[in-house]
């Protein structure tokens, strides 16, 4: 029997395990795939239901640690923050699963082009971010949300917290 143990279970290594699954599982179906994660299992995830969709709403916000509402600005943060995904990114990640790239789609702002400036305000210009030669800009998501829509497909008896 063949194995590869994956340290983390955070996006790299839930969409790692995803394609191992997907490209070698087929090749090699004694194939033993594990991943190890130093933190405990997020709480909204279903022991009884691994593959269901956390969604996330004002009120389970206060059930993720990880989350936390901002008042003054009505923004939703994450340990990580936000962050942009590229249209190569977005198709190796549909190509992956449709359904990640729907999730993904849902909880993302698209955005065509990026802009820069400097802490006084001033503009050092602006940069293409996907667009029509691409199908679509680049997404706009929150780290978390990214995690969540990887984290679900990952089979959990394949995952040690």
């Amino acid at each position: 029997m063949k194995s590869i143990a994956i340290i983390g279970a955070g996006v790299g290594g839930c969409t790692t395990y995803l394609f191992l699954k997907k490209n070698l599982s087929p090749h090699l179906p004694d194939l033993k795939i594990h991943i190890y994660e130093s933190y405990p299992p997020p709480p909204y995830l279903s022991k009884s239901h691994p593959k269901s969709a956390p969604t996330i709403t004002p009120s389970t916000v206060d059930e993720r640690p990880n989350l936390k509402s901002d008042a003054t600005t009505n923004v939703t943060t994450a340990l990580g923050g936000a962050l942009g995904l590229s249209p190569n990114g977005i198709r190796v990640l549909k190509s992956l699963d449709p359904d990640i790239y729907e999730r993904i789609k849902a909880a993302s702002i698209e955005v065509d082009v990026f802009g820069a400036q400097i802490s006084s305000g001033r503009v050092l210009g602006a940069f293409p971010a996907g667009g029509e030669r691409h199908g679509h800009g680049t997404f706009m998501i929150m780290r978390a949300a990214l995690h969540d829509a990887v984290l679900e497909k990952v089979d959990q008896k394949d995952v040690s917290f």
